[in-house]
C-alpha cells in the first residue's frame, strides 16, 4: 500500500495502514480510546493510514480514514484531544455542540463530553492527545487550588481568529515539524 501522507506532518514516521474496518477500529481504539467505526454515504471501502509519536504524557497523531466514516467515541474519559484538519472536512458533535471542521477550524475533545465524528475520504487530521490526569494536575499546581469541576474546553478551535485555536494549531505544527527534523529520541511508534 503506498502512503498518501508524503506532504503531511509525521510522514517520516512509520505508519500503520489497513483496508479492513475491524482492524481500523482496533488500531484507533489503541491510539485514542474505544469507539465504534462505521461506513457512511454508501461507502464500503477504507484506506486507514495513521502515525502516532509518543511523547511524555501526550502523543502526536496524523491520520486519515480515506473513506466516508462515522466514529462514535462516547466520553474519552482519560484524554483531551485537539484535532485539526489539514485537508478535507469533518463534522464533530462534542457534547451538544455541532462543529463543521476544515482547514480553518479544528476540534477540541474534552474527556467528559460525548463525541461523534464524520469524516470525508480526503480528510487528513493532525492532532495531539494529552493525558487528562497530567493536564489537570498541572493546572492545579499552577493555580494552587483543586479543580472544583472537570476541566472542559469549547469544542470549536478556529485557526484564523488569532485566539486559542490559532495559537494551539501553530504549536502543534511546530512540534510536528520539530519531530520530523530531529526524529525525536523520546518518540516511539507502538502500532503493529
Amino acid at each position: 500500500m503506498t502512503s498518501r501522507a508524503q506532504k503531511f506532518p509525521l510522514a517520516r514516521f512509520a505508519a500503520f495502514q489497513t483496508q479492513q474496518l475491524d482492524q481500523a477500529r482496533e488500531v484507533m481504539a489503541k491510539v485514542n480510546c474505544d469507539h465504534s467505526l462505521n461506513y457512511t454515504s454508501g461507502c464500503h471501502s477504507l484506506n486507514l493510514e495513521v502515525r502516532e509519536v509518543h511523547l511524555p504524557h501526550s502523543a502526536m497523531i496524523s491520520s486519515s480514514y480515506g473513506a466516508w466514516v462515522k466514529a462514535s467515541v462516547g466520553e474519552p474519559e482519560s484524554l483531551f484531544a485537539c484535532q485539526y484538519l489539514l485537508s478535507g472536512s469533518a463534522t464533530y458533535k462534542i457534547g451538544t455542540e455541532q462543529i463543521y471542521c476544515h482547514r480553518d477550524r479544528g476540534a477540541m475533545i474534552s474527556p467528559t463530553k460525548l463525541v461523534e465524528m464524520e469524516h470525508t475520504p480526503d480528510s487528513w487530521i493532525l492532532g495531539m492527545r494529552i493525558d487528562r490526569k497530567t493536564l489537570e494536575e498541572h493546572l492545579e499546581s499552577l493555580t494552587m487550588r483543586s479543580l472544583s469541576k472537570p476541566l472542559e474546553f469549547d469544542g470549536r478551535m478556529d485557526v484564523r481568529t488569532g485566539g486559542l485555536g490559532s495559537h494551539l494549531f501553530r504549536q502543534i505544527r511546530f512540534l510536528a515539524d520539530e519531530l520530523i527534523e530531529k526524529r525525536a529520541s523520546c518518540s516511539k511508534v507502538p502500532l503493529p
